[in-house]
């Protein structure tokens, strides 16, 4: 797999500090040059505040032995493997679907990783679609967030084929730091699906606990110390609270993506006749200000809806 051309979808906040990492560690890289100015979905779109930082990231990768790509269909041709990381499975299927996409020039044996937070009904069709014509596929996505991409110490959770899976795995190793196969294709999305349902619960439970305790009289500083090292430990506690929430950090993951993510969690839920009455009422909470028009917020921006609901003040009481 060290000779493998890989070609990459997806340079935004995620995407592209995986592939500096592939490429320090002597991966041949096919980017998509061609989206530079026209796909905000990359993260190169010129009305997008980070855009220049990101243009210079992706210019230096192609400086130093990436090969940029003029089209989708000539970076599908040059690759071996595929990684794709995109927001949604809209975008991985436009990808994959398109005429001038994966399925239709793809070379066989070529294989697709798909690290996006997908619906996994959506991975399990293309799945089959691409193996119609000898493309393999798995499903691996990442927690972590960005500083885990930068540092390579993200846990991917994947699905499919597991000697599909143990070709991938050096690349995988280069990304991460703990990489587990879970199962058939579609199981990496569905346990990344549950574990962003348990973050998002645990994000909001804590933002009332610590309406709660403000109130009270107790410093939001003093309420996280003490629960972080309690049973009430969770990583909103470990972490969102105390370096993002209390000095005004942003999380660099949107409202939308997170609303997003909580309704496909449902409609796995209902699948399997599985009673969500928890993931309904946090969806819901969680849609307040995407329903306001606030949904390419960061995300922690709902703990702005309790400060308003309970007129206390927790955002910024801590300087770093």
């Amino acid at each position: 797999m060290k000779n493998a051309v890989i070609g990459f979808l997806g340079l935004g906040s995620m995407g592209l500090p995986m592939c500096c990492s592939l490429s320090k560690n002597g991966y041949s890289l096919v980017l998509p040059a061609y989206r530079k100015e026209i796909d905000a979905s990359t993260g190169f779109s010129p009305i997008a505040p980070d855009y220049e930082k990101k243009l210079a990231v992706l210019n230096d990768l192609l400086e130093t032995g990436a090969k940029g790509a003029s089209s989708l269909e000539e970076l599908v041709e040059m690759s071996d493997i595929i990684i794709i990381s995109m927001p949604t499975s809209k975008q991985v299927e436009e990808l994959v679907l398109a005429p001038n996409g994966i399925l239709n020039n793809s070379r066989k044996d070529t294989i697709v990783i798909d690290m996006t937070t997908a619906d996994p009904n959506s991975t399990k069709k293309l799945s089959q679609m691409l193996g119609e014509k000898s493309i393999e596929m798995i499903d691996a996505p990442v927690s972590g967030g960005t500083i885990g991409a930068i540092n390579q110490t993200l846990s991917i959770m994947a699905g499919g084929n597991e000697e599909i899976f143990e070709k991938c795995r050096p690349i995988l190793e280069v990304i991460g730091g703990k990489i587990i196969h879970i199962g058939p294709i579609g199981s990496g999305h569905t346990i990344k699906l549950v574990n962003n349902f348990l973050s998002g619960v645990g994000t909001v439970a804590v933002a009332e606990a610590i309406m709660v305790t403000t109130k009270a009289g107790i410093s939001p500083q003093k309420a996280i110390e003490v629960l972080r090292d309690s049973g009430g430990r969770n990583d909103a506690t470990m972490n969102k609270f105390p370096n993002y929430v209390l000095p005004n950090k942003e999380f660099n993951f949107t409202l939308n993506l997170m609303t997003k993510d909580l309704g496909l969690y449902n409609q796995i839920a209902k699948g399997l006749k599985i009673p969500a009455f928890i993931s309904n009422t946090v969806y819901q909470l969680w849609n307040i200000p995407v329903a306001k028009g606030e949904g390419d917020e960061d995300c922690l921006n709902i703990i702005n809806m309790y400060e308003e609901w309970c007129n206390v003040k927790v955002r910024g009481t801590v300087s770093e």
